[in-house]
């Protein structure tokens, strides 16, 4: 008995994904490549997840305790805003506002009785300057509270992890804080601060722990010093930047005429958000490299550059900015398969170590200049792919010829020179630096003798 086939118009009645074969052939492909993506995904995710336990296990063993005592202080104070509760200053204020008060009481009392108008004067100054200051406390406890207990912070991930412990110790109830006021013998003796500032007779300072378990000073109003939220303006700039980088080629992609990449537009956006490393840099311009380093909420799509540097697959070619493996020799100790430097045989641990002295602020290796060349290159290599991408040009194509930068470069280098020369040009400019050509005034004379000779002889007419 003859077999009867369906006919492939019926078969699409059911669980069809399209209105004909073709279209249901390209869905089911889409099908297959997204769940392959979800399943990877969901791996990746598990990848990262693990890599912060690795992150976390190379900090110093007084770092980690500094942070877990960091950690409850803050645990205790998070429960007090969520039930909007009023926190008390820890009892070290107290005690200091007692301190310096019966001090200033008894140089009042002292200035009553010998009716020293002026000295009465400026005790009563003095006063009016400290309960101004206890107010500027309360309101830096606010906005440490704030910026790390709500919802809704914008607080970025970039600032300064150790600046962080200095303001939980001195912000939230910490049964450990000290705090005392600078006299004018510690003014005379040049004693200075956390961040090298000479102290002020009746300054509040707490003495707190950095993560080397060493007590430090810090004036009492400086614990949200050098923190700063993430700068959502400039993320959506960005972002639509990109976007009209990508609408622009798909424009160009479709008109018949070939169109160039307009590269001075994509450098003149990237230095006006994170400046030039000639120290011209703006305050908001720096904040802008950390933040675009670290938050994920940048692109929206939960990468970023930190992350990027950690799951390279191969750390050893990292090429942004020219980097310079050199300049990093004392990052770490030498391991298993190392000969001269640390970084002949880059392993896991090495890896771990590299990426924090280039994104870390707090690490002593850490060099604002650099990740700012590195940050700049990598937002500019997203602008770039944009472009490719919208111009339907091969995204592996592009990827090769980064790989094979060094090699391109030569390749530049020869044809630019050879240019130069064949113009009588003594040097050249290449990657703005001056460059000989080979050339000599004597050749550059020879050559345009030749030239001249040449010319007559195509053109005799020239002669007459």
């Amino acid at each position: 008995m003859k077999k009867i086939k369906s006919s492939p118009l019926k078969q699409m009645e059911t669980g069809a994904m399209g209105k004909n074969p073709q279209e249901h052939l390209n869905k089911m492909k889409q099908q297959t490549e997204d769940g392959l993506a979800i399943i990877g995904e969901g791996a990746k995710r598990l990848a990262w997840k693990d890599m912060q336990i690795n992150i976390r296990a190379i900090e110093p063993m007084s770092m980690q305790l500094r942070k877990a005592k960091d950690q409850i202080l803050r645990k205790k104070d998070r429960e007090l805003f969520d039930d909007l509760e009023q926190p008390e200053l820890s009892p070290a204020y107290a005690k200091i506002f007692k301190i310096v008060l019966d001090k200033y009481k008894q140089e009042l009392f002292e200035a009553l009785n010998s009716e020293d108008k002026e000295q009465e004067g400026v005790v009563k100054t003095k006063m009016a300057a400290f309960k101004q200051e206890a107010a500027a406390i309360k309101e830096c406890i606010a906005e440490f509270r704030e910026d790390h207990f709500d919802s809704e912070s914008l607080l970025s991930k970039g600032v300064s992890a150790q600046q962080v412990s200095f303001a939980t110790q001195m912000y939230c109830e910490n049964p450990d804080l000290k705090i005392a006021n600078a006299t004018s013998q510690d003014v005379e003796n040049g004693y200075t601060d956390w961040f090298g500032v000479p102290v002020i007779e009746d300054k509040l300072y707490a003495f707190i722990y950095d993560f080397r378990g060493v007590q430090v000073m810090m004036n009492i109003l400086d614990g949200n010093k050098d923190m700063f939220i993430r700068n959502n303006l400039k993320a959506s700039e960005y972002i639509n930047f990109l976007n009209k980088m990508h609408e622009d080629a798909l424009k160009a992609s479709g008109a018949k005429a070939a169109h160039k990449i307009d590269l001075g537009r994509i450098n003149y956006q990237i230095d006006s958000m994170f400046g030039y490393g000639d120290g011209t840099a703006s305050t908001e311009q720096n904040e802008l490299v950390m933040m675009f380093a670290h938050d994920s909420e940048v692109l929206r799509d939960g990468s970023s550059f930190r992350r990027h540097l950690y799951e390279h697959p191969s750390i050893k070619d990292l090429n942004y900015g020219g980097f310079d493996w050199n300049s990093l020799n004392e990052i770490a100790p030498l391991g298993p398969g190392d000969v001269n430097y640390w970084h002949d045989n880059v392993d896991d641990i090495d890896k771990l170590m590299l990426v924090d002295a280039l994104i870390n602020v707090d690490n002593p290796f850490f060099d604002l200049e650099l990740l700012r060349t590195l940050v700049k290159e990598y937002y500019t290599t997203k602008l770039e792919n944009a472009w490719w991408k919208g111009m339907g040009y091969k995204e592996g194509k592009l990827e090769l010829m980064r790989l094979k930068r060094d090699k391109l470069n030569k390749a530049r280098f020869e044809k630019e020179k050879t240019d130069a020369a064949k113009n009588g040009m003594l040097e050249f400019l290449f990657d703005g630096k001056m460059y000989p050509t080979g050339m000599t005034p004597e050749k550059v004379k020879k050559q345009e003798q030749e030239t001249k000779e040449a010319t007559e002889k195509a053109n005799p007419a020239l002669n007459k």
